[in-house]
Parts: structure tokens; C-alpha cells; sequence
């Protein structure tokens, strides 16, 4: 999203700059040469070819004006994009802000999903208001009470302290221009804004552009790849939203891996839905529900991961409810032995339900980590 803005000030920057210096040419060249084309005195032009010259080209005054006049609206109408993308960012800051203000855990969505459903609540009005702008629907006075009430939620919610100025910048062009030239001035405009996007992404942008492809460089995420939010030790300050261990480095200090697996709102719901505690209890253990719940819950959840390390199975079940202190997220955590490892590089491979499917289609979250024998302070001095 803020690339996008950038994008959109960076070609009306752009746009304007060569429309004003060749205004300031025009105005500068009229100083020079007041009286402007001399048509009686070009050479080698006939006088049909003057008389067309003439006709198509204005005076210098006139074309300086107009141009002035182009270059104002651009300015104008640039400064309005600015703003509804200010109050746009703004509105998902603050929707984000209070997304991440709800316990991983408890969290009905994903991000992605909230910006899915924010976006729609705008598009689909924004719609019906178009369908409300047609001829046959201004004859009918409800309609046009629809479309003002429509029109009025829209502006305090998606542009609130930027009203003001984004509408005295539209209402002044839609009062001056017809809604057909209005339109295609847009039509126009995003259609020149699209190609130079795509021609600055691909040629410019470092992350995405050309310049920085990598041909043999995979973004498959498997067994061969490092993701840094699984290791406590890289993920930095990002919240804890999938299964992590402590290092991708291990040694003789590290007798357990601690692999923690953040209990989601995802898997919350899958559990609900495959395995309702009260079910999965007999009549006897239901009687004394409290004493019995946990372990019902324990074989709840062994029973949707799979986890096996360097290809051997290890016991789903062997795990302990947790409380990370970092983040305060919620889940369950393995302290898998160490001392049976071989040096050099191990894989830990979690299978569960309620995983996203990767590049491949499998529910399979892999965790590679390098293990050594020798202590980690004697390797260092080592070096």
C-alpha cells in the first residue's frame, strides 16, 4: 500500500515538472519574441501551409495560459490522491492497530482476511453509489437518499480529517466539468499510471524489478530454505505466529530443542470442529469433567500433529501447555532431546490440519537447524 502511494506521487511529481518547465519555456521564449510566429516571414512555406500553421497553433500568451491552467490541475488533483491515500493508510493503520490489540489466539482472522472484508465494505457501496448515479435511478427520490447516506458513511469512515480538503478539490472539478469528461480524464490518467508503474516495478524497483532476479534462487519453502521467524534467535521483534525453536544453531549446551508450536485461533476452531472435548469423554470420565479435560484435550491435539525429526516419528503427545513471555502467545511446547542427533544439519517436519498448504500442497511446516557436539564457545574460538 505505501509503495502504491509513492508510486502515484512520484508520476504526477513527474507529470508536472515537465508540463511546468515547458510552461516556464513558453513564457520565458514569448518575453523573448513577443509578437510570436512571424507566419508572413517563414521560408519555403506556402501560404495554404501558413494558413494551416496558423489555425492549429495559438498564440504564445494563450498557450502559456493554458498550460498554466493544466499544470494548476494537476497539482491540485495530485495533492487529492495524497490525501485520500493519507486517509486511507490512516483507516487500516488503526484497524491494524487494533487487530494486533487481540490475543493471537483469539484472532477470527488473518490479516490478509481483514483487509479483504475493510476493502469490500468500501468497494460494494462505492458500487451501489455508481448504480444510484444513473438517470433512472435520480428520478426516484429514495434512491437519491440512499446514495446521499451511502455517500456521507463513506466520506467520515474511509477519509474522516481529510474531508474537508479531498471534497473542495473534487466538488470544484466536478462542478466545473461534465461526470463523461470527469470520467475519462480518470480512465485516461490510471491508464498512463499503470504502465508507468509496471515499467518502474520492473525496471527500477529492487525488490521486485528485473535488476534482482535470481534465476536459480527458489522460494520453495522445504528442508533447503532458512524463514527466520522460526527461530527465536532471528525472528527479531515479529509475533510469534508459527512453530519456532530456539536456534537454527545448536550445540552441547543445548540439551533439549525447545520447539514451540503457537496455539491459533485457526487451530482453535479445527479442534472445536473435529474433536469437542465432552464427545471424545465417556460416560464415566464425563462425571468428573474437570479431573479428566486435560488429557482429553492433550489427545485432542496430539492427534492433529504429526512431527517427526530427521524422518523418525517422535511421540505427538510428549508436550507441555506454554506461555511465551516475549509476546504473550499461548501454545504448546516440545523439548525434544538432543543427544541422539548426528552433527551437521537436522530437519524438523510438523504436519498439522490446520496448517496453510505450502508450494507443494502439503500442510507441512519443515524446520532445518545445524547441530554440533563440540561446545559452541570452543567452535567460535576456534575460528
Amino acid at each position: 500500500m505505501f509503495w502504491m502511494g509513492w508510486i502515484v506521487l512520484l508520476f504526477n511529481f513527474v507529470l508536472h515538472f515537465i508540463l511546468r518547465a515547458y510552461w516556464v519555456g513558453l513564457v520565458g521564449l514569448s518575453s523573448v519574441f513577443p509578437e510570436g510566429i512571424k507566419y508572413d516571414d517563414l521560408p519555403n512555406c506556402s501560404d495554404a501551409a501558413k494558413a494551416k500553421v496558423r489555425k492549429r497553433l495559438p498564440s504564445f500568451p494563450d498557450y502559456a495560459s493554458t498550460l498554466d491552467r493544466i499544470c494548476s490541475v494537476i497539482f491540485a488533483f495530485s495533492f487529492a490522491l495524497v490525501l485520500i491515500y493519507l486517509a486511507i493508510t490512516l483507516t487500516f493503520f488503526v484497524l491494524l492497530s487494533l487487530y494486533i490489540m487481540i490475543p493471537v489466539e483469539l484472532r477470527p482472522f488473518e490479516p490478509g482476511t481483514l483487509f479483504a472484508f475493510v476493502s469490500l465494505f468500501f468497494i460494494i457501496p462505492a458500487l451501489g453509489v455508481g448504480l444510484l448515479n444513473m438517470k433512472w435511478a435520480q428520478k426516484i427520490p429514495l434512491a437519491v437518499k440512499i446514495k446521499d447516506s451511502i455517500l456521507e458513511v463513506l466520506a467520515i469512515f474511509l477519509f474522516h480529517v481529510f474531508r474537508n480538503p479531498i471534497e473542495d478539490i473534487s466538488l470544484t472539478f466536478t462542478s466545473y466539468y461534465s461526470l463523461k469528461k470527469n470520467y475519462l480524464f480518470m480512465a485516461g490518467y490510471f491508464i498512463i499510471l499503470t504502465f508507468f508503474s509496471i515499467a518502474l516495478l520492473y525496471y527500477a524497483n529492487p525488490i521486485n524489478g528485473k535488476t534482482n532476479i535470481r534465476t536459480h534462487y527458489h522460494e520453495t519453502v522445504d528442508s533447503n530454505r532458512i524463514l527466520s521467524f522460526h527461530y527465536d534467535n532471528l525472528r527479531g521483534n515479529k509475533m510469534i505466529s508459527v512453530p519456532t525453536i530456539q536456534s537454527d544453531i545448536l550445540g552441547s549446551k543445548d540439551p533439549f530443542i525447545k520447539l514451540f508450536i503457537p496455539y491459533t485461533r485457526r487451530m482453535e476452531l479445527l479442534l472445536k470442529d473435529q474433536c469437542p472435548i465432552r464427545k471424545i469423554l465417556d460416560k464415566e470420565q464425563e462425571e468428573d469433567y474437570e479431573k479428566y479435560k486435560n488429557q482429553a484435550s492433550i489427545d485432542c491435539i496430539s492427534g492433529s500433529i504429526d512431527l517427526k525429526i530427521n524422518g523418525n516419528e517422535y511421540p505427538n503427545d510428549d508436550f507441555v501447555f506454554s506461555t511465551r513471555s516475549d509476546k504473550n502467545t499461548r501454545g504448546i511446547q516440545y523439548y525434544i532431546p538432543s543427544n541422539g542427533l548426528p552433527d551437521g544439519k537436522n530437519t524438523i517436519e510438523i504436519s498439522a490440519d490446520h496448517f496453510k498448504e505450502n508450494a507443494e500442497g502439503a500442510k507441512i511446516i519443515s524446520i532445518p537447524f545445524w547441530f554440533s557436539k563440540i561446545n559452541k564457545s570452543l567452535t567460535t574460538l576456534s575460528l
